[in-house]
């Protein structure tokens, strides 16, 4: 089922994907459903729906009673990028990378909001360094994003490559 919805997302079947992961979070064991319905609420956030991603987000944070876990700072994070709100969410991100350096999420989350604050030799640095643990999609779409705008100079690419910046989850 998650291999359906990934696949489905790759494709850009955002309604198919968010019903595939809602079933896949109802045969999950109650420890993973908090990741499940983040994913859920990242994929509102890519079709706009902020009202829902932050259902999706308050829904998961209740399956995780206690201090903010890391999934929650992410979903925070990607509230606060949506809202372009970026140099809170640098902030956010940098207090991530000390307690989480090696975290493939937290440097691909915090190598966005670098790019975002104007930081672009930080972001690439970010994200060759989470290259060095394991390389994702994300990781190499953004690194690739990156690299376009450095050595582009037609203006219309430029923006197409800024938006395209952060959008795999």
């Amino acid at each position: 089922m998650l291999a359906i919805g990934n696949c489905l997302l790759s494709i850009q079947e955002y309604t198919l994907a968010i019903e595939m992961y809602r079933q896949l979070g109802e045969v999950l064991p109650g420890k993973l459903q908090p990741t499940v319905t983040s994913a859920i609420g990242r994929i509102h956030l890519l079709l706009g729906d902020i009202t829902a991603a932050k259902e999706c987000f308050a829904t998961a944070l209740s399956h995780q009673p206690g201090e903010e876990q890391l999934q929650t700072q992410l979903n925070r994070v990607a509230v606060m990028v949506f809202q372009s709100v970026y140099n809170e969410a640098y902030d956010l991100t940098q207090k991530m990378l000390v307690q989480h350096p090696q975290n493939l999420l937290v440097l691909n989350n915090a190598a966005v909001c670098a790019f975002y604050t104007g930081r672009q030799q930080e972001a690439m640095q970010l994200l060759q360094q989470a290259a060095k643990l394991r390389t994702t999609e994300a990781i190499n779409v953004n690194m690739q994003a990156i690299h376009d705008l450095e050595v582009s100079s037609n203006p219309m690419e430029i923006i197409n490559k800024r938006r395209s910046i952060g959008q795999f989850p």
